[in-house]
This record gives C-alpha cells, sequence and structure tokens, in this order.
C-alpha cells in the first residue's frame, strides 16, 4: 500500500471545539467526557491487519485497535484509486465486521 497522510477533524473534533475542547459521547449508563484528539491518517497504520485483509485469518486486537483509531479516515481512503481495493474488500468488510465497526457511509 502507498503511504497517504492526511490530518483530519472529524465532526466530533470540530463540535469539541465549540464545547471548550470537551467531547460528549453516551456510554452505557450515561454521558461520558473526554477530551477530543485529531487523527492522523495514514494506511500504515493499518499494516497489523494486513494479513486479515487478504486472507481468512481473523483481526487481530492491535489490527482492531488501529482500525477504529483510523475509522474516520476510511473514507478518504476509499476515494483513494490505489487503496479502494484493500478497504472495500469482501475481506475487509469482514474485519471491519469482526472489530466491531460499522460499514462507513461515504
Amino acid at each position: 500500500m502507498d503511504d497517504y497522510k492526511i490530518n483530519l477533524l472529524d465532526d466530533e473534533d470540530v463540535a469539541s471545539n465549540r464545547r471548550n475542547h470537551r467531547n460528549f459521547g453516551m456510554v452505557e449508563g450515561g454521558w461520558k467526557n473526554e477530551v477530543a484528539t485529531a487523527v492522523t491518517c495514514m494506511v500504515t497504520e493499518l499494516a497489523p491487519c494486513a494479513d486479515a485483509f487478504s486472507s481468512s485469518s481473523p483481526p487481530s486486537q492491535q489490527c482492531c485497535t488501529k482500525l477504529k483509531e483510523q475509522r474516520p479516515c476510511l473514507c478518504q481512503y476509499m476515494k483513494n484509486p490505489s487503496l479502494k481495493s484493500y478497504v472495500v474488500s469482501p475481506n475487509a468488510q469482514k474485519v471491519a465486521t469482526s472489530c466491531g465497526l460499522p460499514t462507513p457511509k461515504c
């Protein structure tokens, strides 16, 4: 895969700036208050998922962690012709499902 880096603020980050750098998210049992952070999109961060993306191997915990961290970047990766085939492959969809991530709506 090509190196692909984007500094990206997702909608939560923008909204958090309006709330004094706080992000309010619903968690089990009530509201949780946490500091929002910007995501640096680097497809190389998904390297722990390479085996799972290219085979029927289940994703590792490290893969799921990295996939969740890079979630705000997935639509950008899908729009990149050199990355799209990896990100939208049936195995990639299985990995996302196994990691508890919904398919992004881009």
